[in-house]
């Protein structure tokens, strides 16, 4: 359905106005806000030209960021507008910063953990993709945790209560450190064209790769990458 450009111009559109009423943005792994007047879409078109923060926050009456996120995960199910593939950044964005606290109550600051490796995963427990990948993200985890590579998994729920109960539910534990975002405060800076989201982020402070979907992150492709990863310089 989306083989027309000027239809998938037209989703485009409506995925950014649902981005900036509700502090999203969605476009695609690179559309930063600093790095928007740098993105073009297929047909020429600047990025730039799009609905500003001002008039988002008139939608903004109209539309809740849970609605927004949930529009923005059914169009980004559409046939041949996202896939599972893990992109590389040529250009690598400046991770936006974020302080959020572990379900134990610790404090994690991203900029804190330069000179390691970080996969941050944005999650909810109501998305089956997300659950799947959890203990891939665990395995992956086992197997670097000792060479400067750090997880933070991000849920985006609400609910404390349904954090806990679906955590006992596990077969197995997950020891990475798991981040509670109910109110945003973090994922709305991330390009998130729904759950899951994982950004890459490099020893600089980078993101060097981006992927919407679950992957299986302990595969040896990917163990290979990460290493990689943690082969660059500080």
């Amino acid at each position: 359905m989306l083989e027309s450009p000027d239809f998938g111009v037209y989703v485009d559109h409506i995925l950014c106005a649902i981005s900036f009423s509700t502090g999203y943005i969605v476009n695609n792994g690179e559309c930063y806000p600093s790095f928007l007047e740098n993105l073009r879409y297929p047909n020429g078109m600047p990025m730039s030209n799009l609905p500003t923060r001002e008039s988002g926050r008139i939608i903004k009456k109209y539309l809740s960021v849970w609605q927004g996120l949930t529009l923005c995960f059914i169009l980004a199910m559409i046939p041949g507008h996202t896939s599972s593939a893990l992109r590389q950044l040529e250009n690598r964005p400046l991770a936006p910063d974020f302080s959020l606290h572990h379900r134990n109550g610790t404090p994690y600051r991203l900029s804190e953990l330069r000179g390691k490796v970080i996969l941050v995963n944005f999650w909810a427990t109501w998305c089956p993709p997300c659950r799947a990948e959890l203990p891939t993200l665990q395995r992956a985890w086992e197997r670097l945790k000792g060479k400067d590579f750090v997880v933070l998994a991000i849920t985006v729920d609400e609910n404390e209560q349904a954090i806990d109960k679906f955590f006992l539910t596990l077969s197995h534990a997950v020891t990475f450190p798991v981040l509670t975002d109910a109110h945003m405060d973090a994922a709305q800076f991330w390009p998130l064209r729904g759950l899951p989201a994982t950004f890459l982020v490099d020893k600089t402070g980078h993101v060097s790769h981006v992927v919407h979907g679950a992957l299986d992150w302990s595969s040896p492709e990917l163990i290979r990458l990460l290493e990689r990863l943690l082969q660059e310089s500080k």
